[in-house]
């Protein structure tokens, strides 16, 4: 299964996460457990309260020194979920990438050069990283090795790239001919130097301190980049700003074909066990892959409780639990910013500071209609929840001080379909039906246009937004919503500039807003640009995710 972001070689903005917050950036000074009380008010829902993190436990993003691209979405991953359902034929279903999302194929000159490389996710935008420390060894650095690690909400397994990884290079590859045979292990691939795979540094095996899991390995291909990682699972320590589970599981990536970014070599899933993709070797080659569900690292740390370092610091005062739920407030980056510049939060065990939204909580429960094939009972699998869209031209300015229903017919907005959707921090763009992406990309003065060859909307850099909102936590009946609470897009997160400085994409900018295809059938995500303007926490321990306003920054 895919359950990473992937790469692709377009100018992009990445957030580094700091591996400790400092007081003057994120103040945080109160008792968690007694803030969980007082905090009740800003939830809708009764009796609801949720704690702060503890100060050492609030992470602070930053733009990164060396921006370079982030890739792919968790479409790839919902795609090859729905060809699961739908196919037939098991093989194929793993692998298969639907058409729509493959706007050019990647190819690989005999020198090892990455040519073609306008792929599925060109979206200039904030992806936040992390800091996850992997453990050491008996007489190697006691301060573990340091992978800098994309934060995905969209998937949830975590993954180092082994110092002794093989880079491979595939020949070109047709939408539709994925196989175990365009797999790192297969004969089609060939071998490149490890620069030519461009990952950050590198996780030192000789020094790491892990156990292998023998029958169990990692095997993921991605659409569209046609890109694969296969390695092996092992437990290991991991640590996550001061949190940490002594015996993770995880993966070591031994052969990757990868478009890389020269700064991130890892990945931190913080979805649900039902999503992780470890695979029994012994299924290998056979019509019927089978998958083995883990808990992920989030969920081994809501069910510790504790971590190592607040035990030691709280044993007296027994308070050291750790609620499980997890915020992230992603910033928006204006170009050239210092990499110094605080760019938003991750918060593990409660809420960011208050000092990053404002208002109330808006919570929704999270939905399980799209359980992974191979165990429909295991529970969520995504931070998925249904919503709808509401829109209208450019400058519609929306009362607070009345209904969300009054609002929308006051000011003759257009509502959308109802649909599932996936909360995702790996994905730039937003995926909406095409029923609503469509007609809200027309509504752009001048209005945005199909690029066939880029399968997203361009539009003029310094063209006028509609306005576009999420209504959330509505209540459906008889093809009707009411209620809930409208979530507009900031303006300014709807006209994304990429790929400038590529020959012929220099003044090249994009809607946010791209083709989820029909409602019927298809995933859909609310990506990383709508996320600039909202803090969201997840929250696993309610089975809930809880939607706030970003204060102005």
């Amino acid at each position: 299964m895919n359950m990473v972001p992937i790469s692709s070689h377009l100018v992009m903005l990445v957030l580094a996460c700091l591996s400790h917050a400092s007081a003057s950036v994120l103040p945080h000074t109160r008792d968690a457990a007694a803030h969980s009380i007082t905090n009740a008010h800003i939830f809708a829902h009764t009796g609801l309260a949720i704690p702060d993190a503890l100060s050492e436990n609030v992470l602070t993003l930053g733009s990164h020194p060396n921006p370079d691209v982030f890739h792919s979405p968790a479409r790839a991953r919902l795609q090859v979920r729905e060809a699961q359902r739908e196919s037939s034929e098991i093989r194929k279903r793993w692998w298969q990438m639907w058409d729509r999302d493959r706007p050019t194929t990647n190819t690989v000159q005999s020198g090892g050069v990455v040519t073609n490389a306008v792929t599925g996710t060109i979206f200039s935008g904030v992806y936040p990283v992390v800091n996850v420390t992997w453990g050491n060894k008996a007489g190697e650095a006691a301060g573990g090795q340091t992978i800098v690690s994309y934060i995905d909400t969209g998937s949830s397994d975590t993954f180092a790239v082994s110092n002794r990884f093989v880079c491979q290079g595939l020949p070109s590859i047709k939408a539709n001919t994925l196989s175990d045979d365009t797999l790192p292990t297969g004969g089609s691939t060939h071998n490149l130097t490890q620069a030519s795979c461009n990952f950050g540094p590198l996780y030192d095996v000789d020094k790491g301190n892990f156990t292998n899991i023998t029958s169990q390995e990692l095997r993921v291909a991605y659409s569209p980049e046609n890109e694969a990682l296969n390695g092996s699972m092992v437990f290991a320590p991991i640590t996550v700003g001061g949190l940490t589970v002594p015996r993770q599981q995880v993966a070591i990536v031994e052969e990757a074909v990868w478009l890389g970014d020269g700064v991130t070599s890892g990945l931190l899933g913080l979805s649900f066990p039902a999503v992780t993709s470890a695979v029994m070797r012994s299924s290998r080659g056979t019509d019927a892959p089978r998958f083995v569900q883990y808990d992920p690292f989030f969920t081994n740390l809501a069910k510790q409780g504790k971590s190592k370092q607040n035990r030691q610091q709280n044993q007296r005062q027994n308070n050291d639990t750790i609620a499980p739920v997890f915020t992230l407030a992603i910033d928006r980056v204006p170009p050239g910013t210092p990499h110094w510049k605080s760019a938003g939060a991750l918060a593990l065990g409660g809420l960011v500071p208050s000092s990053y939204y404002t208002g109330n909580f808006t919570s929704v429960p999270i939905e399980t209609e799209y359980g992974i094939l191979n165990n429909p009972n295991s529970g969520p699998s995504f931070y998925a929840t249904t919503v709808q869209l509401v829109y209208g031209p450019p400058r519609t300015n929306i009362s607070s001080a009345v209904s969300v229903d009054i609002a929308i017919k006051s000011n003759n907005l257009t509502t959308s379909p109802v649909f599932q959707t996936i909360v995702d921090s790996g994905t730039s763009p937003n995926f909406v039906p095409q029923v609503a992406a469509i007609p809200i990309n027309s509504l752009f003065v001048p209005p945005a246009r199909f690029n066939e060859t880029l399968n997203y909307f361009v539009v003029d850099c310094d063209a006028k937004a509609p306005f576009v909102a999420y209504r959330i936590g509505g209540t459906t009946a008889n093809g009707v919503t009411t209620g809930g609470v409208l979530m507009p897009f900031d303006p300014r997160d709807m006209i994304v500039r990429s790929l400038n400085g590529r020959p012929g994409y220099e003044n090249v900018c994009f809607s946010s807003i791209a083709n989820g295809g029909e409602v019927a059938g298809n995933l859909q995500v609310i990506g990383a640009t709508w996320q600039r303007n909202y803090v969201v926490a997840y929250d696993q321990g309610r089975n809930m995710v809880h939607f706030a306003n970003r204060r102005p920054y």
